[in-house]
């Protein structure tokens, strides 16, 4: 796995800075879909956020994202349009993601899972694979 601050990847702070901008009540309920090492748990969790969840199947950025004790829960799973998401209908308030609709990471037809599993529709995408600014 090649190291997020080598790709200089900073697409999780952008994401998270734009939902914090939003104002969202602090004990909506999020989940962080593509949730890599946890950088957008980490960030929202500083800011008050103490709802979320971590959705994600790489077992290694797993590892990683539990040491930071910032999720309630972490949710191993792939996104894909043929198999549905381990969750339940309308659980989520707010659903956050960056860098996932990169290639090779969550198809955009995958889009009605997500949507399926929040409770208003609200779905805060930052959808960059390799941001700078």
């Amino acid at each position: 796995m090649q190291d997020i601050k080598e790709m200089e990847y900073n697409g999780a702070m952008i994401a998270a800075k734009h939902f914090l901008q939003m104002n969202f009540e602090k004990d909506s309920k999020i989940l962080d879909i593509g949730a890599g090492t946890g950088i957008i748990g980490e960030i929202l969790q500083q800011n008050g956020y103490e709802n979320i969840d971590a959705l994600d199947c790489n077992d290694e950025m797993l590892k990683i994202l539990e040491e930071k004790c910032c999720y309630r829960n972490i949710i191993r799973s792939i996104v894909t349009p043929d198999i549905k998401l381990p969750i339940n209908d309308h659980q989520y308030d707010i659903v956050i993601m960056a860098g996932v609709f990169c290639p090779g990471h969550i198809d955009y037809r995958s889009l009605e899972q997500i949507i399926r599993i929040t409770k208003s529709g609200i779905c805060f995408c930052c959808c960059c694979c390799r941001c700078h600014n």
